[in-house]
């Protein structure tokens, strides 16, 4: 294998947040799971889609502390050079959240995320 390509940014995405269900008015806490990653290569067009799933313990109108679990997902496409055929290797790590009011139930978080690629082409070698 010899590397192709190599993808090391941040990026920054924003998500509204159905709260709902809750009747919170305001986020108290936020933590986030290891992300799910689906990874595509196509056409010298790295696409990962990722999954983030969040936990939230926010107020309800009455002052009480409520729990929920959401789901966040965004797709990152970034052009590579590549040479026949490939396996990447990837990571997308969640940097930091942050959110604002809740607004007819509500919210838009805005998050960070590292994006770590490494494209490989396969050389293959026939012997006897």
């Amino acid at each position: 294998m010899s590397l192709c390509d190599k993808v090391h940014e941040t990026h920054i995405q924003k998500f509204a947040v159905d709260l709902s269900s809750l009747d919170a008015k305001k986020i108290c806490c936020l933590w986030w799971d290891m992300p799910k990653v689906n990874k595509t290569l196509h056409d010298g067009n790295l696409g990962l889609h990722c999954i983030i799933p969040l936990n939230i313990v926010a107020v309800d109108s009455d002052e009480r502390p409520v729990f929920c679990e959401r789901e966040i997902d965004f797709e990152f496409s970034k052009s590579v050079d590549v040479n026949g055929s490939v396996v990447e290797d990837e990571c997308v790590v969640p940097l930091g959240f942050s959110w604002g009011s809740i607004s007819d139930g509500k919210t838009e978080i805005k998050g960070e995320f590292l994006i770590d690629a490494d494209v490989f082409s396969l050389d293959t070698v026939n012997t006897l």
